[in-house]
């Protein structure tokens, strides 16, 4: 999902809506995982990557389920009450990881080294610590509304599957 640059450079904003987003679909991916169907949605330096995976013949019928969620999600309308409830936990959440990270050895920290060298958005964790507990409420809906003001999607369907298929997951994110 490719994003606008002026959505990407509010790293504050983009990294709790990246994490309100997976706080939204845990439990969705937690069921998927139960049927060996991966779900990953990660930040990148163009925007957001929804990677799913998994051998099964219900992808197709997944992929629906998930494009309806993250539709939902991406409606300020719709998500905003949950965005109320959810965001301090969330915010608390992240504060927690980022500091067990930071109380990690140097060597298993190198892989966010090597992340930051090659992502324009990527940041240190002290970074990321004062990211999340400077967003307020009402600055991070008005970002909400605006993440996809202009979006690109670009899709990719590799393995064996039938036309019917490919073309429910292709309406599924249109």
């Amino acid at each position: 999902l490719y994003l606008p640059r002026e959505v990407l450079q509010q790293k504050d904003k983009f990294v709790l809506f990246e994490l309100l987003l997976n706080e939204h679909l845990r439990e969705f991916k937690y069921k998927a995982g139960e049927a060996d169907i991966r779900c990953r949605i990660s930040r990148t330096f163009y925007g957001l990557k929804v990677h799913v995976s998994g051998f099964t013949d219900k992808l197709d019928v997944f992929t629906q389920a998930l494009a309806a969620k993250l539709k939902t999600f991406l409606c300020v309308e719709a998500s905003s009450e949950y965005i109320r409830v959810t965001l301090d936990t969330a915010k608390l959440k992240k504060r927690q990881r980022l500091e067990d990270n930071l109380r990690k050895k140097p060597y298993q920290q190198i892989w966010r080294l090597a992340y930051k060298l090659f992502l324009s958005n990527a940041c240190e964790y002290k970074e990321l610590i004062k990211i999340v507990d400077r967003v307020s409420l009402e600055e991070y809906l008005e970002f909400h509304k605006k993440v996809l003001s202009r979006a690109l999607v670009d899709q990719a369907l590799v393995g064996d599957s039938t036309f019917g298929r490919v073309g429910r997951f292709h309406s599924a994110f249109v």
